[in-house]
């Protein structure tokens, strides 16, 4: 009798450590499921905020896109509407460039006569940048093309040749056609000259 006695104590200890066991394994499988839950919604919530920045940036690229064209049209419209006295300032800064890159061009000429030059240079640049007052910081009035090729590209079809330019341009149209001439003679006598050696051949 004492040995069931103990056999249903060992077995009522047996349950009550398996049904502990259970109940921790049912716990921690409930935690996990929480946590599971909590890493779905984490998940949901970062992939919504994800949509609403990616909608955000396609709105803001429009706007974006938007102004710039804006802004392209409104620098066309002033451009449009610059008057040559809109560009005098301008001018004159191209003016002096124009005298300071004389004057470095002429720096190492010592004779009298290039001392005057660079006298009436400096004489001249003086008073341009006094008359119309120019800034310091001159970087506002800069253009990338100087003067010379401004004025060269504007008035190439209006600047006459001189007498003695007219002349030797007339000449050259002249001797045009005798070079042509020429060219295709020593042409059509090479050409006789291949078929007298083609002929001795076959002979």
């Amino acid at each position: 009798m004492t040995d069931i006695s103990e056999l249903y104590a060992q077995i009522e200890i047996l349950q009550n450590k398996f049904a502990s066991q259970l109940k921790n394994l049912r716990r921690a499988a409930d935690n996990e499921a929480r946590g599971r839950n909590a890493a779905e919604t984490k998940i949901a919530s970062l992939e919504a905020k994800l949509k609403a920045a990616e909608a955000q940036k396609q709105k803001l690229t429009s706007e974006v896109s938007v102004l710039i064209k804006e802004v392209k049209h409104s620098q066309v419209v002033i451009k449009n509407n610059i008057k040559p006295e809109d560009t005098k300032l301008d001018l004159i800064n191209a003016f002096v460039s124009f005298i300071d890159r004389e004057l470095k061009s002429n720096a190492e000429a010592e004779d009298q006569s290039a001392e005057n030059f660079r006298g009436l240079l400096e004489a001249a640049k003086v008073a341009l940048t006094t008359a119309y007052s120019l800034p310091e910081d001159k970087a506002p009035l800069e253009v990338d093309r100087t003067i010379e090729d401004l004025f060269c590209r504007a008035v190439r079809n209006d600047i006459k040749l001189s007498p003695l330019e007219d002349e030797e341009e007339e000449r050259n149209k002249d001797s045009e056609p005798a070079t042509k001439k020429a060219k295709t003679e020593a042409k059509k006598h090479r050409g006789n000259q291949k078929a007298m050696m083609d002929a001795a051949r076959l002979i």
